[in-house]
């Protein structure tokens, strides 16, 4: 069984329960200044101070099972509330499909004498590096058991029975769930959070399989902005050029994917604008969150036992350090698959030169007349497996 987390986020900027005889259950709640939940015409209505003196507001409602978000809406200081949307629905799909371990994670566990036993495999598939549960029937030799089937992949639309709320109060924070979701081969809960001094409202899908070896990936989010009210979304492209479209056009029922800088969009309405962006990469995934420069695999002249070598490796150097500056620094790195199975980067903190081809009777260093001292196929004796499949060890040169 896994728990699972299908997660979207919403500031709320300035420029309940209203929820059909449904009951909400406020036993985990305690009022706190500037963080309030009231049953309001059989609903909740939630309010909270936000940044500075702005204050927020959103009410609950559920309408033939499915959760609404009544009304978003936000003022600052003593003035009057400016309403940003209402009779918005939250949505989420998802595509399923099968985690399989990679070859190219099986093959060093067999280097090393270890068993691809069930236990292995169900433990080692998670750290997936290469792996496309939803290509169908896969590359033959990428992953164990394969091929993949089209019955693996399913696809579903979130759908919702609910009967109840609960409110629950978590330190600064205030979080209003409601059971009752459907979701492929999940079923679980929908949650919006709040947090006191935030612009802050978080939607998410907790849900949970019985199913193994579940891969996943899903879209969320809101329905149901008025074109009268919302005038436009806006967004930064990845040049940090910005972009906009102006609603009233030709009605677009497919979905339309956006380059957007820092995942970000802008809805622009009537009474304030609303940030819509799911949580970054580093919130689920604590794997490979540093950024280096790195050269791949191939690039260059890789099997130049040294002057073409070395002199691309100095232009590399020297791109590195021409567009770092005080506050950023590029460092650069080298992924040289092929000797020890796996992946894995080599980064130094100094510029050093080294050649994967070393001769038999070469010396492992030389003293170049030009680039200093060089290395020639720089060995490990201990390499660790990291949890992403990846191959990293500290190494000192001296």
């Amino acid at each position: 069984m896994r728990l699972y987390q299908l997660i979207l986020m919403i500031i709320l900027q300035a420029s309940l329960a209203l929820c059909q005889g449904v009951e909400c259950d406020l036993h985990e709640y305690k009022p706190l200044d500037g963080l309030k939940a009231a049953v309001v015409a059989g609903g909740l209505q939630v309010t909270w101070q936000g940044e500075g003196d702005q204050q927020l507001r959103s009410a609950f409602a559920v309408v033939k099972g499915q959760p609404v978000v009544r009304e978003l809406a936000v003022r600052k200081g003593a003035a009057g509330w400016r309403v940003l949307a209402r009779n918005l629905s939250p949505e989420f799909d998802v595509v399923s499909g099968r985690r399989r371990l990679s070859e190219q994670q099986a093959g060093p566990l067999r280097v090393l004498g270890i068993s691809m036993t069930p236990d292995v495999v169900e433990r080692e598939k998670w750290n997936a590096f290469w792996d496309a549960p939803l290509e169908v029937p896969g590359t033959p030799g990428t992953n164990l058991d394969l091929p993949r089937t089209a019955q693996e992949i399913r696809r579903a639309t979130a759908s919702f029975q609910v009967k109840s709320c609960r409110a629950k109060t978590d330190g600064a924070r205030l979080e209003v769930t409601f059971p009752g979701l459907s979701l492929g081969v999940f079923a679980g809960e929908l949650r919006f959070t709040v947090y006191r001094g935030a612009n802050l409202l978080r939607q998410e899908a907790i849900a949970k399989t019985d199913e193994s070896s579940v891969a996943y990936k899903y879209n969320a989010g809101l329905k149901g902005f008025s074109l009268r009210t919302a005038q436009r979304v806006v967004w930064q492209d990845v040049a940090r050029t910005w972009q906009k479209y102006e609603f009233g056009g030709s009605v677009n029922t497919d979905p339309v994917a956006l380059r957007a800088r820092n995942r970000l969009v802008l809805v622009e309405t009537a009474g304030g604008s609303l940030a819509i962006f799911p949580p970054s990469h580093k919130f689920f995934f604590a794997r490979e969150i540093d950024a280096m420069m790195s050269d791949f695999h191939g690039d260059g002249h890789v099997k130049d036992p040294g002057p073409i070598r070395f002199r691309e490796q100095k232009d590399y150097f020297d791109g590195c350090r021409r567009f770092s500056d005080r506050t950023f620094l590029i460092m650069p790195g080298e992924e040289p698959d092929g000797a020890l199975g796996g992946h894995y980067t080599f980064v130094f903190p100094k510029p050093v030169y080294w050649s994967r081809v070393r001769e038999s009777g070469q010396p492992f260093t030389e003293q170049d007349p030009k680039y200093g001292k060089v290395y020639q196929w720089i060995r490990f004796a201990i390499w660790d497996s990291a949890g992403n499949g990846a191959f990293t060890q500290p190494v000192h040169l001296r």
